[in-house]
């Protein structure tokens, strides 16, 4: 099976043609569940540096303890049962501030659901306790989002004592355990660099 697209390069083995609207390529078809993988396969390839998990083992003694099922914890946090479902097996992560409400319904500090050690945390983790997502971040800072993932990620320019005094003041953190984790994470970085 072929498709004409005008103007479209890809697929594997493109030929040109001419048609009545100009020059065509001619691209075979890739089937759909390919063309996912493809695309997933792409995506895959953007990690991200500080990748959050919940502490399954945390998350499922916290349910029992409160006698609580996956329906009602889906009820008192607003997720659907397949997000909750998702989090006990170990597949995904609530957002910053269902990660909050999580904690609080559980009755255990949002590090501890993380896995962070609170003397070791990242500025990540440090943001994820506190219940905000980059984009939140950065406006409380007044700063642009990729600024911040920059400050996170500890590339681009050192962070000034003024920025860690703001960011410390956003994440009612002490400014020392913003400072240790810009470092912690800078030299995290330069180790990965080529």
């Amino acid at each position: 099976m072929t498709w004409r697209w005008p103007g479209l390069r890809g697929g594997s083995g493109p030929e040109e043609s001419t048609g009545p609207f100009g020059p065509a390529v001619v691209v075979r078809a890739i089937p759909v569940k390919r063309r996912h993988n493809v695309i997933r396969e792409r995506f895959a390839t953007i990690r991200r540096v500080d990748a959050l998990r919940l502490d399954v083992t945390v998350l499922g003694q916290g349910i029992r303890d409160r006698g609580l099922t996956l329906s009602d914890l889906a009820r008192r946090l607003g997720v659907s049962y397949a997000a909750v479902h998702s989090w006990e097996r170990g597949e995904g992560c609530p957002r910053p501030q269902a990660l909050v409400q999580l904690a609080e319904v559980l009755g255990v500090p949002p590090e501890r659901l993380i896995g962070a050690d609170p003397a070791a945390a990242t500025l990540a983790q440090m943001r994820v306790c506190a219940g905000l997502t980059t984009r939140v971040m950065a406006e409380r800072l007044g700063i642009p989002v990729m600024a911040y993932n920059r400050i996170e990620r500890g590339v681009g320019r050192p962070v000034t004592g003024d920025e860690l005094a703001l960011i410390a003041g956003v994440l009612a953190v002490p400014p020392d355990a913003v400072q240790a984790a810009v470092q912690r994470v800078a030299r995290g970085a330069l180790r990965a660099a080529p």
